[in-house]
């Protein structure tokens, strides 16, 4: 598979992970009450599968609210003890069937260890009904949305949620169809319209969740060629500088190809006012490649709207867009860059301890920490111990002994020729000049760089190339031997790899904690990263 971007979605985001799967999440039983002491709210038929769905139709769980001041409220159970950084809901609406509704009002989260509490408050926000727009008799039905609630990140097993409706109750006839609730969701879908406004452009089968989930294998099918799709990317805004939409192996002439870019100056999700960009994205591969929508320099937004007015070939469906994934690529934090030129250092003590270099977390918002590497000012350029770019002959001793003097490494533009492999020790910082300038050419069928039980790594800024078929190498291999230390705090970020046709991941890690992939591109291999025991990927951009 051949994939110039895969996003960091929900599992990447989450750091301790739901026993359950998020659209599952267990409902405990009974726990539906009228919280105003009144009897206005009822689930019929016995239905208590608030939380179970996959967005097959007929599945969701009901609530009938007879009274305006009733005041509902239920549970759920997350299986274990984790953070909670916002709860999601999400409707499912057809064309013309099977209408959704969303809880309206003042909704409120709270979370307990114990299910009989006590319960604190971790989050509150207000759904109106403005985007329920679909009039019918003494009703507003939702179609295809999701709502996002954040919350502090507090810790516990059971969420529940209250919902004030003052004065009114929303929902078609006054039922709520909860189609799917999620905990701690790394992009909802806020809203699907068409270009006149209309919200009933979603095929049945689904709900947006299905474009959001980090699997490619349900196709969204919207009933409209022309649309917008609202996303709401965090409960705080993120840095991000690219979109991405993808749709199945064949399909890919039904993509937007024309549109435009909008976020919210208030960050009001029901007010996109400022237009980011147009777009007109037409790969060589109308069917197959993605549609990859750059910005013009990185923004910082909680809301966009995505607003494209053409497909890449709408002869073929002129009434559908075909989408499985949408997603977004967080942008880079600016860095400090060492200059090419070696920073003149004081006359060497007699210590043979190199520096450890400086590591910075610099988050993009409360929820997602990025270990960012900070470099050192004293880089030293490796042609400065020896190592000679672009003439073809083994680099790879010189770049030994670079790393066994020096703390902090500089690669110049320029490709350099590893015969064989390199090996790191702790402490060290290894940065190119840039990912598209530094190219680490194998000679061998060889593992450029390995990691073995050293920690306090940051490799960045390079392009690797493997030029052999059928390779069981990885080309930078982080681990442990059995019964060792585990390697920690190894930081790889915008590292290209090129691997041709390995059966070998890219980038491998073996018994390794704390450690991170940012913004790097595997090309032409058939896996991309493994990882086994504790990688905690910060941010996003693996690729």
């Amino acid at each position: 598979m051949h994939r110039d971007v895969i996003l960091a979605v929900l599992t990447l985001l989450s750091f301790v992970p739901l026993d359950r799967p998020s659209e599952a999440l267990t409902y405990v039983p009974g726990s539906l009450i009228d919280a105003s002491g009144g009897t206005g709210i009822s689930s019929p038929g016995g239905n208590e599968n608030i939380a179970v769905s996959d967005g097959r139709a007929g599945q969701y769980g009901q609530i009938d609210i007879a009274d305006a001041q009733a005041i509902p409220e239920w549970t759920y159970d997350l299986g274990s003890i984790q953070p909670v950084d916002s709860v999601a809901f999400w409707s499912w609406g057809g064309a013309s069937v099977d209408f959704s509704q969303m809880p309206s009002g003042n909704i409120s989260i709270y979370l307990a260890d114990n299910v009989a509490g006590p319960y604190t408050q971790i989050g509150t926000a207000t759904r109106s009904m403005v985007r329920d727009n679909v009039t019918l008799p003494n009703s507003n039905a939702t179609y295809g949305e999701g709502f996002r609630v954040p919350c502090d990140g507090s810790s516990g097993k059971f969420v529940k949620v209250r919902v004030e409706t003052p004065g009114t109750v929303g929902g078609l006839d006054n039922h709520w169809r909860i189609k799917l609730f999620q905990v701690n969701p790394d992009i909802v879908v806020h809203g699907v319209e068409d270009s006149e406004g209309k919200s009933n452009v979603n095929d049945f089968p689904r709900i947006p969740f299905n474009i959001v989930d980090s699997q490619s294998d349900t196709i969204w099918n919207p009933l409209r060629g022309a649309l917008k799709v609202d996303l709401d990317l965090g409960p705080t805004p993120v840095l991000f500088d690219r979109i991405i939409l993808t749709t199945s192996s064949s399909e890919g002439y039904a993509l937007p190809r024309k549109g435009t870019v909008w976020t919210s100056s208030t960050e009001n999700p029901d007010s996109f006012d400022t237009m980011v960009t147009t777009f007109d994205v037409l790969p060589p591969n109308i069917n197959t490649d993605d549609a990859v929508i750059d910005l013009p320099k990185p923004i910082t937004a909680r809301f966009v709207r995505i607003e494209w007015t053409e497909t890449r070939n709408p002869s073929i469906l002129p009434n559908q867009s075909r989408i499985t994934e949408v997603s977004v690529v967080y942008a880079m934090l600016p860095t400090a860059t060492p200059s090419n030129t070696p920073t003149p250092t004081e006359t060497p003590t007699a210590t043979t301890t190199p520096p450890t270099p400086t590591f910075t977390l610099t988050p993009t918002s409360t929820r997602t920490p990025i270990p960012t590497y900070t470099p050192v000012p004293d880089a030293v350029d490796v042609t400065e111990c020896g190592v000679i770019p672009n003439d073809g002959l083994d680099d790879s001793p010189a770049f030994r002994t670079c790393l066994q003097n020096h703390s902090a490494l500089y690669i110049p533009p320029g490709t350099y020729d590893f015969f064989s492999t390199v090996y790191i020790p702790s402490n060290r910082s290894i940065r190119g000049a840039d990912i598209d300038s530094v190219t680490i050419e194998l000679r061998t069928d060889t593992v450029a760089f390995r990691v073995e039980e050293q920690s306090n790594i940051s490799i960045s800024e390079l392009a690797i190339n493997r030029p052999f078929d059928n390779s069981l190498q990885e080309m930078i291999f982080v681990y442990r031997r059995s019964g060792g230390t585990k390697p920690s705090n190894v930081h790889l970020e915008r590292i290209k790899s090129t691997n041709n046709r390995s059966r070998a991941p890219a980038l491998r890690y073996i018994q390794a904690e704390n450690c991170s992939v940012r913004y790097c591109i595997v090309i032409d291999t058939q896996r991309m990263i493994f990882e086994d025991g504790h990688l905690y990927t910060y941010g996003s951009g693996i690729t």
